[in-house]
């Protein structure tokens, strides 16, 4: 396992053992992690935030069946958006995993499992803002919300690091969402 830790001292700072742990300054956000999978000589590579926990053990062996009996799906995760035409990021429909698998336009960073060949290279369009999962999303195939997932993951209380609940945040979000839906038809 690697670890990419771009908030050391954060409350939730990994603690066990890793394979490998990569340490890098808050100023590329996200983005490390993505080029850390790149490097990945596994079949299967998983992303997760540090404010989410397991509340069951078989989490990662039902990630990796699911890919190997869906070969169509890229990345599967926990949480999702399904993009409406001329719908900003936050005025369109946001998901958890449901009853039914649900096919969504982007899985949300705090947890992506995808096929180590689908990781697209982070830095191909240049686009290098904190909005990383939208990137990743825009340049892979199916992404899908699988049922299994509903109630897989909870919540920590999340550091003062979080970006999510913060405006500037938020209007990034916007413009990326919109960034991506045009650089990604045709």
């Amino acid at each position: 396992m690697w670890v990419v830790d771009n908030a050391a001292g954060t409350r939730h700072e990994y603690k066990g053992k890793a394979h490998r742990s990569i340490y890098a300054d808050n100023s590329v956000k996200c983005w490390r992690r993505w080029q850390a999978a790149r490097e990945a000589d596994t079949q299967f590579v998983c992303i997760m935030d540090d404010d989410l926990t397991f509340t069951r053990a078989d989490v990662i062996e039902r990630c990796e069946a699911y890919l190997l009996d869906h070969p169509q799906v890229d990345v599967i995760g926990a949480f999702g958006v399904t993009m409406a035409p001329r719908r900003t990021y936050w005025q369109s429909q946001h998901h958890r995993a449901f009853k039914q698998d649900r096919q969504v336009t982007i899985i949300k960073g705090r947890f992506m499992f995808m096929r180590t060949a689908s990781v697209p290279d982070p830095e191909r369009d240049g686009y290098q803002d904190t909005c990383d999962d939208i990137c990743i999303s825009a340049h892979t195939g199916v992404k899908v919300l699988p049922a299994f997932l509903r109630g897989a993951l909870i919540n920590l209380v999340e550091g003062a690091e979080a970006l999510h609940a913060s405006p500037a945040q938020q209007e990034k979000r916007n413009r990326a969402a919109a960034y991506y839906a045009k650089s990604t038809q045709g």
